[in-house]
């Protein structure tokens, strides 16, 4: 499905672009389109006690109702004529949505609505700051995918109007109070009813699996980031090797006493994006130098115990079997990581892992700092661990053996 995203003329170049780097970087069956050229809706906007024009009401009944009356903001039927005009100007097919994004005020002060009988949908861009301490780039993408979905879910606004009468913090929420508006992005969420609902209307699953990671990293942008820089901050974690039967890595925050152990297949994937900081895409692990690193890691955290090393010192040919059998499983984890067919899943279940361990010792919303997850921004989202590098420290053990040549220059080892 196309999503034609046009932007009227009063709306940044830049804002524009940032919000279409970010929809462009989502994954799935719905293609976000860039606009051919920008319009401009302001340039007819009536002054305050101008000339008479249209407003737009809810009747009794739940209807749209006109009347003349001086101008207080376009009719929406000003803005669905602005995306027939692209349409025509383009050659854009029915099938397509085409989607205005204006600072223009409209009669009924929606920050967005769409078309009963046609893919159009405006969203107003401006105001976004009396309800958010945040740039609007994130309301203003959060608002495009949700209104793809109330347009495939409930085909008219008079439907919409009714997903739900009080907000539950679900993007069913109508918001009539816009300061529910504040609820429904501290969620960005969508409820089993609707999720059901959307599903019985014909909804694809994959424009919801499409839609899933894009709210969860609008809600992060939209209030956590902020929460964390000025009241959280990100912790000083250190990095530490195990001891005892469980080897691999432990993960140390000092300020609050809390620990995470991690295995070595799990703990080479750690260290492997920590030594990361833009991010990796995962369907990349085969290329470039990722696999000798992944390989160099695993076989520094992997060893035979001690006692094994002294049971069979100066037997040079059992000692090399060992060696062997060694390599040989350092070769299959990491082959394990890496796709290879659709069969495999790489290390979808060892991610699934880590972030479990993160999650039993931090809330959610700190520990998404810590473990892989989609990096905000992140060109085909790469996966990454978000921390600041500077308030990570390692012991000398995991800099000098286990990091060894793939240590990050300039950083200290306490």
């Amino acid at each position: 499905m196309n999503v034609h995203v046009i932007r009227d003329s009063g709306f940044s170049v830049e804002k524009y672009e940032q919000v279409m780097q970010i929809l462009q970087a989502t994954t799935g069956l719905i293609s976000f389109i860039r606009t051919k050229d920008s319009l401009d809706c302001g340039a007819l906007t009536a002054s305050a006690g101008g000339p008479l024009g249209e407003s737009m009401s809810v009747n009794k009944k739940g209807k749209l109702t006109t009347r003349r009356e001086r101008f207080l903001g376009h009719s929406f039927g000003y803005f669905y004529n602005q995306c027939e005009a692209y349409r025509e100007r383009w050659a854009i097919p029915s099938k397509d949505f085409v989607i205005l994004l204006t600072p223009e005020s409209n009669s009924l002060q929606h920050l967005a609505a769409f078309q009963d009988d046609a893919l159009n949908v405006f969203i107003k861009t401006s105001e976004w700051g009396e309800y958010l301490d945040c740039s609007a780039v994130y309301p203003i993408t959060f608002t495009v995918m949700t209104q793809v979905l109330h347009k495939l879910y409930c085909k008219t606004m008079h439907i919409r109007r009714k997903l739900h009468d009080k907000a539950e913090g679900c993007i069913g929420d109508y918001c009539t109070n816009k300061e529910e508006v504040i609820f429904k992005f501290r969620t960005a969420d969508i409820c089993m009813k609707c999720i059901k609902g959307m599903i019985a209307a014909g909804v694809s699953q994959e424009y919801l699996l499409q839609a899933f990671p894009l709210f969860e990293q609008m809600r992060y942008e939209m209030l956590f980031k902020q929460k964390h820089q000025f009241v959280l901050g990100h912790r000083r974690i250190h990095i530490s090797r195990s001891l005892g039967r469980s080897q691999g890595i432990t993960v140390s925050f000092p300020d609050i006493n809390k620990h995470v152990k991690l295995n070595p297949k799990r703990a080479t994937l750690y260290l492997f994006f920590l030594i990361h900081p833009k991010g990796v895409v995962l369907s990349d692990l085969y290329k470039f130098d990722y696999p000798e690193k992944l390989t160099y890691l695993y076989s520094n955290l992997y060893s035979r115990t001690a006692k094994k090393k002294q049971a069979y010192a100066g037997d040079e040919e059992i000692d090399n079997a060992f060696e062997n059998k060694r390599m040989l499983n350092v070769s299959n984890v990491i082959n394990s990581f890496i796709f290879k067919d659709e069969k495999k899943k790489g290390p979808f279940t060892e991610l699934t892992n880590i972030r479990k361990e993160f999650k039993k010792q931090l809330v959610n919303t700190e520990a998404i700092e810590y473990y892989i997850e989609t990096l905000p921004n992140a060109k085909r989202s790469a996966k990454g661990i978000r921390v600041d590098r500077d308030l990570v420290t390692y012991d000398d053990e995991v800099k000098d053996y286990i990091l060894g040549k793939y240590f990050p220059k300039g950083k200290s080892s306490t």
